[in-house]
Formats: structure tokens, C-alpha cells, sequence
């Protein structure tokens, strides 16, 4: 099986798993003299029998994603952290960006105006180069993903 085919399979476990506490929790009371939907016990054993299904998946990717390695030598797990960062930079960089070019125009001469600390274009540009290293390397795991068996 492919790494990307075990991702799927996590994704619809992880599905199953949120469903079944759905289902728990509209089966955790009932009226006096009414009749339960479906029965705690069972949903239980499904959710356990998922739970181990799941846990044993996850165990599989996160081994596959160490030991298995680009053409650089890095692992996918280094690529999949080094996405998360560039993710928070990208995502710390907007917000920023956001406050800084919202530049409040004064109602009057006397009023003190408002100026950027930085120069936006410059930092738009910077962010716009780190957008498109990470998008590089999703398609990068992606690939990665696709082509490499699950250990």
C-alpha cells in the first residue's frame, strides 16, 4: 500500500472515530420508558475496534515517514515539520502584513497619522518567495506521498 492510500484510510478512521462520538454522546441518555437508538456497549466496541485500527495506521505512517527519505536525504518527516513552520511564517507574515498596510487615514490636519513600521511591498514580496517554497515542497511530499510504500 502507498503512503498517500494509508493518509486516505487515516483521514476516513479519523471520520469514523468523530461519528461514533456522535453517536455516544446522542445515546448517553434516554428518556424514562423510552428506547435507546443504538446501545452504548456497542459503540463502544466499534469505537475500540477503530481506535486500535487507527493507532496501529498512524504508528505505520509516522515509521514510513521516518525512514523514508528524498533525494536529499531528508526524511518526510523533516519536509512535513519544515511545511509546518514555513506555515506558521506564512501565516504570522500575513497577519502582520494586514495590520501594517491598514493604515488609518486622520479626519483632520491636527490629527497624528498612522504609518507602517516596514516596507510593505518589500515584505509582500518576501512572503509571496516563501509562498512558493512551500507550495515546492507540498508538491514535494505530495510526490513523495504517491510513490512510497508503507513499512
Amino acid at each position: 500500500m502507498k503512503l498517500s492510500e494509508a493518509l486516505i484510510i487515516r483521514a476516513d478512521l479519523q471520520k469514523n472515530i468523530a461519528q461514533l462520538e456522535v453517536r455516544l454522546q446522542a445515546n448517553a441518555q434516554i428518556q424514562e420508558g423510552g428506547v435507546l437508538a443504538e446501545k452504548p456497549e456497542e459503540l463502544f466496541a466499534k469505537l475500540r475496534k477503530v481506535l486500535v485500527e487507527f493507532e496501529d495506521l498512524v504508528q505505520k505512517i509516522n515509521y514510513t515517514n521516518t525512514v523514508s527519505k528524498d533525494t536529499d536525504g531528508k526524511s518526510i518527516s523533516q519536509l512535513i515539520v519544515k511545511r509546518d513552520v514555513m506555515d506558521t511564517e506564512i501565516k504570522m507574515m500575513r497577519q502582520f502584513l494586514d495590520k501594517a498596510s491598514n493604515l488609518i487615514q486622520p479626519y483632520t490636519k491636527t490629527e497624528i497619522r498612522n504609518l507602517s513600521s516596514v516596507d510593505v511591498s518589500s515584505y509582500r514580496k518576501s512572503l509571496d518567495d516563501l509562498s512558493k517554497k512551500r507550495r515546492e515542497l507540498e508538491a514535494k511530499i505530495q510526490e513523495l506521498n504517491w510513490t512510497t510504500e508503507l513499512v
